[in-house]
């Protein structure tokens, strides 16, 4: 059986390019989800034989701890996969200048930071 790892939980954008690799590699290759990058690279060569990560992403650049590993390990990038990311805005209200606080995902956050002050007002981030 051959793994291969990649940030969870299932339905990430990380999970669909661990799908979308796996289908290139074999029918028998199944996706383990963990609960860090970290964890993810240290999986690859003892638990899994491949590893999913993102290395960059437009707005905020390169992910650190992946650079880190890449220099400080063995693990070779053999493909890349760029896949569009897109993300929603949901509120209850029709009016935005009634929003007073906005629940963002922490990676999210710095990819949003435009729109996120676009919406203006006096707006708690958490």
């Amino acid at each position: 059986m051959i793994y291969i790892a990649t940030l969870g939980p299932p339905g990430t954008f990380s999970d669909i390019v661990a799908k979308n690799f796996l289908e290139t590699i074999s029918d028998g290759a199944t996706v383990r989800y963990y609960s860090s990058i970290k964890n993810v690279l240290k999986s690859i060569g003892s638990e899994c034989e491949y590893g999913v990560v993102p290395i960059e992403n437009l707005s905020e650049g390169f992910i650190p701890i992946v650079l880190d590993f890449l220099v400080t390990s063995e693990l070779q990038i053999i493909k890349e996969i760029i896949i569009p990311i897109n993300f929603s805005f949901v509120a209850k209200l029709n009016d935005s200048t009634k929003i007073t606080k906005i629940f963002v995902q922490f990676a999210a956050k710095g990819q949003c930071s435009e729109f996120i002050e676009s919406v203006g007002g006096d707006i708690e981030i958490i």
